[in-house]
C-alpha cells in the first residue's frame, strides 16, 4: 500500500530563491496531481525556476487557474488548464478547484 501525502505551497510573484526550488524539485519527484495559480506571474515564478524534471511531472498535473489571462500563461508554458474560474474572486477559485 502506497502513503499519499497533500502539501499547499503559495507561490509568489517574484524569482523563487534556489533552496525553495530544491525542495519543490525533490517534491515533484513523487508527481504532482493538481496546482493552482492566481496570477500569470506566479506560473512564471514557479515553471522558470524548476529543471526540466519538475516542469514535466507538473506538466501532467490538472493546473487550475483563477482567470483566462492566468491560463494562457499556464498554456504557454506547457501546462495542462484543467479548469479557469467563471468569476475572479475566491469563491470562484474555490468552485473552480472543487
Amino acid at each position: 500500500m502506497s502513503a499519499s501525502r497533500d502539501f499547499l505551497v503559495e507561490i509568489g510573484t517574484e524569482e523563487l530563491p534556489p533552496k525553495s526550488l530544491l525542495n519543490l524539485s525533490a517534491a515533484f519527484a513523487e508527481g504532482v496531481d493538481a496546482v493552482t495559480f492566481a496570477s500569470p506571474s506566479a506560473v512564471r515564478a514557479l515553471t522558470e525556476g524548476l529543471d526540466a524534471a519538475s516542469r514535466e511531472r507538473l506538466s501532467g498535473a490538472a493546473t487550475v487557474c483563477i482567470g483566462p489571462t492566468t491560463a494562457a500563461e499556464a498554456t504557454a508554458a506547457g501546462l495542462t488548464v484543467a479548469a479557469v474560474a467563471r468569476q475572479r474572486s475566491t469563491d470562484g477559485f474555490v468552485a473552480a478547484v472543487m
